[in-house]
């Protein structure tokens, strides 16, 4: 019983310093974004692919799309591969910003989609 509440109480503090110790506060860089989109382009080819980053690029986008819906002003006919695509061409046409938060560039990538239709 006392190895189980310590165990407990290890975990706890643990997570609570790795919480605390993030630098900015973030998950991922734009740079791996940037990574699980090319293997997410990689489904045209016949090249072989990393499914990981392939579905993280797909799922990173959604998750972002989906909590901050409020802030753009996407068509209900847009698809998800649209917007795949409009976050992949707001990479490639800004690599010099990779080194910032992916959901940052995720939410402007979109924002710029949305003033477009």
């Amino acid at each position: 019983m006392k190895v189980t509440r310590c165990f407990i109480a290890l975990f706890v503090l643990v997570f609570l310093i790795s919480v605390a110790m993030q630098e900015e506060g973030y998950c991922e860089s734009g740079e791996f974004l940037a990574e699980a989109m090319q293997e997410y382009e990689k489904a045209d080819s016949n090249s072989t692919k990393n499914f990981f980053l392939d579905g993280f690029y797909q799922g990173y986008i959604t998750g972002v799309y989906d909590t901050r819906s409020f802030l753009f002003n996407i068509s209900s006919e847009t698809s998800r591969e649209q917007i795949f695509f409009y976050v992949g061409k707001f990479l490639k046409d800004n690599p010099h910003r990779w080194h910032e938060p992916a959901s940052d560039l995720v939410i402007e990538a979109i924002m710029e989609a949305s003033a477009l239709q």
